[in-house]
């Protein structure tokens, strides 16, 4: 009990884990940037869960999908959050029952 971090545990894993999931999901956005379709239609759609943008085609079509960017976006922030609760959760499993016996 001489610190905070004895009791608490430190933040840090938890941010760690929220940026390298932010990273990695933005990393799959632009790799569906570069992938190039096998179809020879050669549609090429952004966005990783959730598509995007998607441009090409025989008739050259080009469409933006703002709701579908948000979406994507917040389940990016939702997912990093998640991983940095569990961080958390992981790093100091035995608060709860520390904090029930006394």
């Amino acid at each position: 009990m001489n610190s905070v971090d004895e009791t608490k545990g430190s933040i840090y894993p938890a941010v760690l884990v929220f940026i390298a999931v932010l990273v990695l999901l933005v990393g799959l956005n632009l790799w569906t940037l570069t992938t190039v379709p096998e179809c020879c239609d050669q549609i090429d759609n952004v966005g990783f869960p959730i598509r995007f943008f998607e441009s090409g085609g025989i008739a050259g079509n080009t469409r933006f999908f703002p709701m579908a960017l948000i979406l994507d976006a917040a389940i990016s922030l939702i997912a990093a959050g998640i991983a940095a609760f569990v961080t958390t959760r992981i790093s100091r499993p035995n608060e709860d029952s520390a904090s029930a016996t006394s």
